[in-house]
C-alpha cells in the first residue's frame, strides 16, 4: 500500500509548488490543533514558514468550533471568545494579516456569528457550503 503522508509535510510541499509557480495561498488555522505537534497536523513552526512565503494565515476558532449556525447566548459567547483567541493567537504568534479572515469551521454560520465577527474586526469570512452566502461579512 501507499505510505501514509503526513499532512504537514505535504502542505510544506505544495508551499513550494505553489510559490514555484508564482502563487500564495491561504491556511484556515486552529491555534489548539498547532500547538499540539501533532505530526500530521502543521504546527507554530510550519505556519511561520507559510508566513514568511507569503500566505495568509487565517481564523478558523481555536478549536474548530463549528456551532457557528447556533444563536443561543451562550454559543455565541462562546463562538466570539473562539474567534478572538484564535485572532489575537495568530497576530501575537505569527502576525499574518490573514488574522482579520475566517473559514467558519463546518462552513456553519448565522447572521449573528456574522455581526460578532464584524465587531472583532473581521474583514471577510468564507464558508465551504455550497450555496450562496447571503449575508456579506462587509457593507
Amino acid at each position: 500500500g501507499w505510505p501514509i503522508l503526513h499532512i504537514q509535510w505535504l502542505f510544506l510541499v505544495l508551499a513550494v509548488l505553489l510559490e514555484q509557480a508564482g502563487f500564495k495561498a491561504t491556511s484556515y488555522v486552529m491555534r489548539d490543533a498547532a500547538l499540539e505537534n501533532d505530526p500530521e497536523l502543521m504546527n507554530l513552526q510550519d505556519l511561520r514558514i507559510l508566513s514568511a512565503k507569503g500566505w495568509d494565515i487565517g481564523n478558523h476558532t481555536t478549536t474548530h468550533n463549528d456551532d457557528g449556525n447556533l444563536t443561543d447566548e451562550a454559543t455565541l459567547a462562546t463562538l466570539r471568545r473562539d474567534y478572538l483567541e484564535n485572532q489575537q493567537w495568530i497576530i501575537d504568534n505569527i502576525g499574518s494579516p490573514g488574522a482579520w479572515h475566517a473559514a467558519y469551521p463546518s462552513g456553519r454560520y448565522s447572521e449573528q456569528l456574522i455581526d460578532i465577527l464584524k465587531d472583532i474586526g473581521v474583514r471577510t469570512a468564507r464558508t465551504t457550503r455550497e450555496e450562496n452566502q447571503l449575508i456579506p461579512i462587509t457593507e
